[in-house]
């Protein structure tokens, strides 16, 4: 190869300085280099988003990034990825991809959604920095965002592309995209809900679907962590048509397959982890712990229980014989509508807590109206001394009693279990209730069964086993007032902070000194319960 004369490239060239000449080589080569390979894009990214995090990656970031690379040319039209959460994939997909797309042709236009609008916000604000930085501009000064068309949800590129956001279940924009992503589609908490996980799947064919500006050329990309057979993936795979990259937490040769480019699992252990250097054995274990069996095969394992399963199952359950110094005792009740022979029950259940461990003291469930229900809970507050608050539900009879009780009891708090299903809200407490954090008497200890009578009885069932069989059996058991009575306790407990050292506070602050509830609350209170 002959010398290269460089004072002919930088006439050739229009340079009059050799390192300016040499600089901008470098860097042409560079733009090349991230251009041709979106794994260099994202490290050559990372610190305008992540700036206090170093760039790590494995073969399951570059399995994702392969089969997005496969949508540019065609290769790929719909694809559909099931990864466990906290493996990047929003930043993967919603925040670098479009942003490297526009690299190459910045009249690309980009649809996203996610059942969160605040997430898919917070993603359209990360790509924009990366559009807007220093770094990006000064390697594709071709790629700019019009300034009459830029806000958090939808900006423009002067070059014809846009990135515009919807949510899960909405109208959609009315404007079309090359590509219509969507990321987590089904929120979590829906995920034994039939009517809910039905909705997405119908938002998903009937408006999101028809959004691709040229259905014949134009790619739908659906990526989420796995919560129910029902969910988008599960509607997807029954209709086909999908590339499908699964990628389970621990390796399932049953899962394993070649993909539409011809990827594979790399892995070829049973049980073997995806990302040990950022989820060990020891933070599975705690995952499934805090996700429970049926979040731990879905989110984790790509593979949700089937729907109808069991939400509670009976080993979950501890047994206590003596019960520890609590740190407060709650009363939770579930009111009935109607005091009729087919109205549900009342059930009113004493709770100790104790750290995370709940353990049920008393338990009262019987057929009663108004009058009958305030008579039973005067009774219990005069049993049981120093019940910390008293929790009802603001439903049915629920608002009545509360009214009747609120200037006479201290700590009545009303909850309102909002929008969400029975089934909703035992599976959010089934993983605390798998994690052994439920305590119910032993009725085979002998003690318990002198102090505790609802706990055996001489018919067919005890109190005892009814509750066991209403949790168990949801919700294909008969009734579910026990249900509705330990949800809204484990729920209320769930919402951190601390509300209740609040509450006591001002209740402090605002009244004078009462005494203890004893025996005489009854006559305190002007009830008759003779």
């Amino acid at each position: 190869m002959e010398d290269v004369d460089v004072s002919e490239l930088l006439n050739i060239y229009g340079y009059d300085d050799e390192r300016h000449f040499l600089t901008d080589l470098l860097r042409e080569k560079e733009v090349i280099k991230l251009e041709e390979d979106f794994i260099e894009f994202i490290k050559g990214a990372w610190h305008l988003i992540e700036p206090n995090t170093v760039f790590s990656s494995n073969w399951t970031t570059e399995a994702v990034g392969m089969h997005l690379e496969a949508t540019l040319d065609g290769t790929i039209r719909n694809l559909l990825i099931n990864i466990p959460p906290r493996f990047s994939k929003s930043l993967i997909v919603n925040v670098f991809f479009p942003a490297w797309v526009w690299t190459k042709d910045p009249s690309k236009q980009f649809i996203f959604s996610s059942y969160a609008e605040n997430l898919a916000i917070r993603d359209s604000i990360k790509c924009r920095t990366i559009v807007q930085s220093d770094w990006y501009r000064s390697r594709w000064p071709n790629v700019t965002i019009r300034s009459d068309q830029n806000t958090k949800k939808e900006w423009v590129l002067d070059q014809g592309g846009h990135r515009i956001i919807t949510t899960v279940g909405g109208s959609g924009t009315g404007k079309g995209g090359h590509y219509v992503i969507t990321d987590d589609p089904n929120d979590a908490k829906h995920a034994r809900s039939p009517a809910k996980l039905e909705d997405v799947q119908y938002w998903w064919d009937n408006t999101m679907s028809t959004r691709l500006s040229n259905p014949k050329t134009g790619i739908k990309i659906v990526i989420q962590q796995r919560i129910a057979e029902g969910d988008l993936t599960g509607h997807i795979v029954k209709q086909g048509g999908y590339c499908h990259l699964i990628i389970p937490m621990r390796y399932d040769s049953e899962q394993s397959h070649t993909t539409d480019i011809g990827w594979e699992d790399p892995r070829t252990e049973e049980g073997e982890l995806a990302w040990p250097e950022r989820f060990g054995e020891a933070e599975v274990a705690e995952l499934k712990l805090r996700l429970g069996s049926d979040g731990y095969a879905g989110q984790l394992q790509q593979r949700p229980a089937p729907k109808g399963g069991k939400i509670v199952k009976k080993t979950w359950f501890k047994r206590y014989q003596a019960l520890p110094q609590m740190d407060k005792t709650v009363l939770s009740i579930d009111c009935s509508f109607k005091d009729e022979e087919t109205s549900d029950y009342v059930v009113m259940g004493l709770w100790g807590i104790k750290g995370p461990n709940k353990y049920l003291i008393h338990l009262v469930r019987d057929k009663l109206d108004i009058v009958d229900t305030i008579v039973e809970l005067a009774d219990i507050q005069s049993r049981f001394s120093g019940i910390s608050y008293t929790l009802i539900e603001d439903k049915a009879n629920g608002p009545a009693v509360i009214r009747m009780i609120q200037d006479k009891v201290k700590g009545v708090i009303a909850f309102n279990p909002g929008q969400d299903s029975k089934t909703a809200r035992l599976n959010a407490v089934a993983p605390q209730i798998e994690a052994g954090n439920l305590y119910l008497p032993d009725k085979y200890y002998e003690p318990n069964r002198e102090r505790l009578p609802w706990i055996h009885s001489e018919a067919d069932r005890s109190l005892l086993d009814i509750y066991i069989d209403e949790l168990t059996l949801f919700p294909k058991a008969s009734n579910d007032d026990c249900v509705d009575m330990t949800t809204q306790l484990f729920l209320k407990e769930m919402e951190g902070g601390n509300w209740f050292d609040d509450m006591l506070k001002e209740a402090n602050e605002n009244k004078a000194p009462e005494e203890k509830l004893t025996s005489k609350l009854a006559e305190m209170m002007g009830w008759n319960i003779t």
